[in-house]
């Protein structure tokens, strides 16, 4: 949402809510959006995306119009705004950009290419929508000159629990044909809990490297070609023993007749169990299984737990999503710390930024690195 569209917000949020008579901490509990950020709000300092704008709109009696619109301007007739969403509903956010239709017209879109009935068949006079409920817009609105922000609810019953490529599959089917990205996704807490999510996450790893008070200190290994696996394990045991707690392969060190896996992984082992006894440390390396196959990815990951390697890591952007979930389960099952990184395929894709960091969560990556905000994607640096 662009600051032109939001300048009015803070004076406006700040009427509403005194003329409620509501203080921050009972319209952060109504709504969902912290206290801190609705300082922001309220100061100037932050632009909320459309799903805040919603919440806080809804916990105030009013619309997202009397939020941002100057004082005495009438309601748009091109935003729509209802309030049809079931708790169980997944809500997902879509941002149409450089695009000619109105927000009515972008959400009417959105949620009939959710189920692929954009164009019309005979096969649509047999849906009975009390069988399966269909997706249904709840906020529609221009954010630019060209730009028109939608949300949408699925019902959850359009979802296999559990399953990271289904819901994937569901909330993209609408970007296909309409070139929409999919901004952002707020899944409710009884299907969020059927996501096994990161064994081990922040608090797990200073768990498991005993360090405390102080930022975790990690970095990939380079390069990526012209060492051996001895020399290689080298590198690691040196990196490490400077001071570094976590090292990774290379997203792109796969495989090489110069560096093959299985002599790197075993001299690596060796070269982090030195790290430890030289510091007297915990010290964290991610063995870099992605392999051709399923069934290859997880034989190394299994050779690597046997070398009693204690993480591996994942090109998250080529093995799909099917994929980083059987070794996300592997990982779990075995006590393997799991690094998803890079995602370079996934940087132009359908899907934010922020999003693919929030689904790799989801799965169970216990190390998430996503695209950088300053290279690579115009819409980065708001995804991150």
């Amino acid at each position: 949402m662009t600051d032109e569209t939001t300048k009015h917000l803070p004076d406006n949020l700040k009427q509403l809510m005194e003329a409620s008579d509501m203080k921050a901490s009972a319209l952060a509990k109504m709504s969902g959006v912290s206290v801190a950020t609705l300082s922001r709000i309220m100061s100037g300092q932050v632009n909320p995306g459309v799903h805040h704008m919603a919440a806080i709109a809804k916990a105030l009696d009013t619309t997202i119009d009397a939020l941002i619109a100057p004082p005495g301007t009438p309601r748009p007739k091109n935003q729509v705004e209802t309030d049809v969403r079931n708790e169980t509903d997944i809500l997902v956010s879509f941002i149409l950009e450089d695009t000619k239709y109105s927000p009515n017209e972008a959400a009417r879109l959105l949620a009939n290419a959710a189920t692929g009935s954009w164009v019309h068949s005979w096969t649509e006079e047999l849906v009975d929508p009390n069988i399966t409920p269909l997706p249904r817009p709840t906020v529609a609105m221009r954010t630019g000159p060209r730009s028109v922000a939608v949300d949408v609810a699925f019902p959850e019953s359009l979802f296999e629990a559990g399953s990271i490529a289904s819901l994937i599959s569901v909330i993209t089917a609408s970007c296909t044909s309409t070139g929409a990205r999919v901004e952002d996704i707020r899944i409710p807490p009884v299907l969020l809990r059927t996501y096994r999510g990161p064994s081990y996450g922040v608090v797990g790893l200073r768990e498991r490297t005993q360090k405390y008070g102080r930022p975790l200190l990690s970095a990939t290994m380079r390069p990526m070609a012209g060492l051996s696996p001895r020399m290689y394990a080298q590198a690691v045991f040196e990196t490490l023993k400077g001071g570094v707690d976590i090292t990774c392969d290379h997203t792109a060190l796969h495989n090489m007749p110069s560096n093959n896996w299985r002599d790197r992984f075993a001299y690596v082992a060796k070269a982090v169990d030195e790290a430890q006894d030289a510091t007297g440390e915990a010290k964290l390396h991610a063995a870099n299984v992605t392999a051709p196959t399923v069934e290859e990815m997880l034989n190394r990951a299994q050779y690597a737990m046997e070398q009693q390697t204690n993480a591996v890591m994942v090109d998250s952007g080529v093995v799909g999503w099917s994929g980083l979930q059987s070794l996300a389960n592997f990982c779990h099952e075995n006590e393997l710390v799991l690094c998803a990184l890079g995602g370079r395929a996934l940087h132009n894709g359908p899907l934010s930024q922020q999003l693919v960091a929030k689904l790799l969560r989801f799965i169970g990556a216990d190390i998430v690195s996503v695209g950088s905000p300053l290279r690579g994607n115009a819409m980065a640096r708001r995804n991150v």
